[in-house]
């Protein structure tokens, strides 16, 4: 038996949220997945991909079932499970991807295994959605071509207006657990709009768990802030902040950390000394240049090196280019900077920023990273020539990147190093732990300037047993990384060896 005509509004309100929830979703997901796998291209495709997929088969199968049985119920049934499903990633999220993390599966596999699982069932019923819905509002309606039409443009309107908040102001505002347990309580709300008086029960039952789950997660987040543990989402990236002791030196430390549990930045708490390897190498390779009035730094994180040379170096102009306005708010808040008159941050792609200022300095560290690697856009020969055109007479640039340097031709490394070395006249590429072998992802820095530099490597520092190392790149020859053609995550994926 036909069902009765729908009030005009509810099915159109079902499509608009149900279509937002498909967008906050996958946006949400990436920071799910971020921690753990990064946010590499891969990790996006595999997201994107699988999502679309998802939907595909829910469409199918909505239409099937709106042909075969048409009723509120059912599609109240529908609303729910995608509810609990959502409910599901944000419980499960955690033990899901430490599980992928700990079976140390290629990261593409490792992707699509953690999207199948913490994405795929949502999408699927939210991709039933909107023709079962189309089916309903059909029985009372005889412009079937003109009601279709506009409940899918209502559907995708509300995509649209996902895409935005999330992008914009949730993830920011709320962060993705939050963001997860939001949809789960929308959703199964919109089961109650969709049929009020079927499986009140189960449906009620489905919200009082949820809201038990989210009110223990909020619980959970409180303890892990007092003990020192804090998750936050900006508008660029998933961070945490940790706090613990240094088993070799008992000092208490403060980490940053964010795509792929990767440690962006360490900072002592009880002093401005430098903890990472890494940034004594950049104070090792530029301590004794002849000039340091003024450098740029482009991706500071937790500011601990642009801290560490303010104090250091009490002639020294600092500039900052940090993209996210959050780690500058965390840096102040947390990893000890304060303000200074020789301090000057600009909130800007690195890439920008360098096409756009006119100044000139004597030292240009580059640390941004999105996930494994540099953004794309701070490697290729465009940008590469106009970080030359900002360097003062005898200038410096120095890279960190993590990757390996056994090969002469493929991989990473070379590629970066021979684009730099078409540009600047003198670039060299050094071990920061010279016992680690070439075969081993490591931290390299490499150092180019448009004269030629002193002797770099070989150098100890007082704080720092490790010796740094020069590579051999004679006989390098990767390939040149331009605008046009960048492929940086698949060489940084590249297994160059089998060590």
């Amino acid at each position: 038996m036909p069902q009765p005509a729908a009030p005009w509004g509810r099915l159109e309100l079902i499509a608009f949220v149900s279509g937002a929830a498909v967008m906050v979703l996958e946006i949400t997901g990436s920071r799910i997945l971020a921690p753990f796998l990064g946010t590499s291209v891969f990790v996006w495709t595999t997201l994107i991909g699988v999502i679309m997929a998802s939907l595909s088969t829910g469409y199918w199968w909505g239409g099937r079932m709106a042909d075969q049985q048409p009723v509120f119920s059912r599609l109240a049934l529908i609303l729910a499970l995608a509810g609990a499903c959502a409910g599901f990633t944000a419980v499960a999220q955690q033990s899901v991807l430490e599980g992928l993390e700990a079976a140390h599966l290629e990261l593409r596999l490792a992707a699509l295994a953690a999207t199948l699982v913490l994405f795929a069932p949502a999408s699927v019923l939210l991709g039933m959605v909107t023709p079962y819905v189309a089916r309903l509002k059909l029985e009372s309606l005889s412009t079937a071509g003109a009601q279709v039409g506009r409940l899918y443009a209502i559907s995708t309107a509300g995509s649209i207006a996902g895409t935005f908040a999330a992008g914009y102001f949730l993830l920011a505002l709320l962060g993705s657990s939050r963001i997860l347990y939001g949809i789960a309580f929308a959703l199964v709300a919109l089961s109650f709009v969709a049929a009020s008086a079927s499986r009140v029960g189960e449906r009620g039952g489905l919200l009082v768990f949820l809201l038990l789950a989210a009110m223990l997660s909020e619980h959970e987040r409180a303890a892990l802030a007092r003990s020192g543990y804090l998750d936050l989402d900006t508008a660029y990236q998933r961070v945490f902040i940790i706090d613990g002791i240094e088993p070799e030196t008992g000092r208490p430390v403060r980490l940053l950390r964010a795509e792929e549990s990767n440690t962006q930045s360490a900072i002592y708490l009880d002093s401005a000394d430098l903890r990472s390897p890494y940034l004594h190498a950049f104070h090792r390779v530029t301590v004794n240049h002849p000039s340091l009035r003024r450098v740029l730094m482009i991706g500071a994180a937790g500011y601990a090196f642009p801290r560490f040379q303010l104090e250091r170096f009490p002639q020294t102009q600092v500039d900052v280019v940090e993209i996210d306005p959050a780690m500058t708010t965390m840096a102040h808040r947390y990893f000890g900077l304060t303000q200074n008159p020789r301090l000057s941050t600009f909130h800007a792609d690195g890439r920008t920023f360098v096409n756009r200022t006119q100044s000139k300095y004597d030292v240009i560290y580059l640390d941004a990273f999105q996930t494994r690697t540099p953004p794309f856009q701070l490697l290729t020969h465009e940008f590469v020539r106009n970080l030359a055109r900002r360097l003062e007479p005898g200038g410096m640039v120095v890279l960190n990147l993590i990757a390996s340097a056994e090969h002469a031709h493929s991989g990473l490394a070379p590629a970066i190093y021979s684009t730099f070395h078409e540009v600047f006249q003198d670039t060299r590429l050094l071990q920061v732990n010279g016992t680690l072998p070439l075969a081993d992802r490591q931290n390299l820095l490499l150092v180019a300037s448009t004269s030629s530099l002193p002797p770099v490597g070989n150098t100890m520092d007082p704080v720092d047993d490790v010796p740094l190392t020069p590579v051999d790149t004679s006989a390098w020859k990767g390939i040149i990384l331009r605008d046009d053609y960048a492929p940086v995550e698949v060489l940084g994926e590249m297994r160059t060896s089998t060590h």
